[in-house]
């Protein structure tokens, strides 16, 4: 299994960053034949409609795999942050055989 943590805001100013760093897990995951993804947003405050999209994509991405690359994510949340409960239920529905959210 593969960890990320993301933490802070991603908003603008983070969203090269974000999108260089999502290619190189998706990259790195495939490489190493993971199956599993955590993304731990616990310490996440806020996240912007542009790397939401980001993120989308990058999902996106992990439906498109062939059965034997395919993986899952699962993203750990908080309760603190309202915004994750709304938007990462959306991100599910998009991709419910991919991303499963945890609190």
């Amino acid at each position: 299994m593969t960890t990320m943590s993301l933490s802070g805001t991603a908003d603008a100013l983070a969203l090269a960053a974000l999108e260089s760093l999502l290619s190189q897990l998706h990259d790195h995951v495939l490489a190493a034949h993971h199956k599993t993804v955590l993304l731990d947003f616990t310490q996440l405050g806020f996240i912007n409609s542009s790397c939401f999209a980001k993120l989308i994509a990058w999902v996106h991405r992990v439906r498109l795999l062939p059965e034997a690359s395919a993986y899952t994510i699962r993203i750990r949340t908080s309760e603190k942050q309202t915004w994750q409960r709304r938007s990462l239920h959306a991100l599910k529905c998009f991709a419910v055989d991919v991303v499963t959210i945890e609190t």
